[in-house]
């Protein structure tokens, strides 16, 4: 299996008006495998929709784990669906309901759909990819 990180920098901002409303910056992201270059369409739909999906889960949660906390959630992706086929690792600075977050984020907005016989070739059936999250 071919392990591949990609940091996906999502920042969450707090911002108080009467009602308290949470507001996300755009994410960034680092390639630290040029395979991935190619695909950096699929990748970018990937994070949107994680992103988005984050953004719901915390609202609704109602709960924020504070400035400075960090997630890290470490799963693999499979070429068929797109689907995540097993969380690896979570671990970070952020409160267990900041974490269960993160974790639902990334399984809840799968399947990102499946990967074209190009991607296939060049990164195989299944990649092992590390989102971080950061709370601001």
């Amino acid at each position: 299996m071919r392990a591949f990180y990609v940091i996906l920098l999502l920042s969450l901002c707090a911002c108080r008006t009467p009602t308290t409303q949470l507001q996300a910056n755009l994410p960034a992201l680092t390639f630290e495998n040029p395979a991935w270059q190619p695909h950096s369409s699929y990748m970018a739909h990937v994070m949107s929709s994680v992103q988005k999906k984050w953004e719901r889960l915390l609202l609704e949660a109602r709960v924020y784990p504070g400035s400075g906390k960090d997630v890290a959630v470490r799963f693999r992706l499979g070429a068929q669906k797109g689907e995540v086929l097993e969380i690896l690792e979570v671990d970070g600075t952020a409160n267990a309901i900041g974490k269960r977050c993160c974790v639902l984020a990334v399984t809840s907005a799968a399947p990102f759909g499946a990967w074209t016989p190009e991607m296939r070739n060049d990164l195989g059936e299944d990649q092992e990819l590390t989102f971080r999250f950061f709370y601001q």
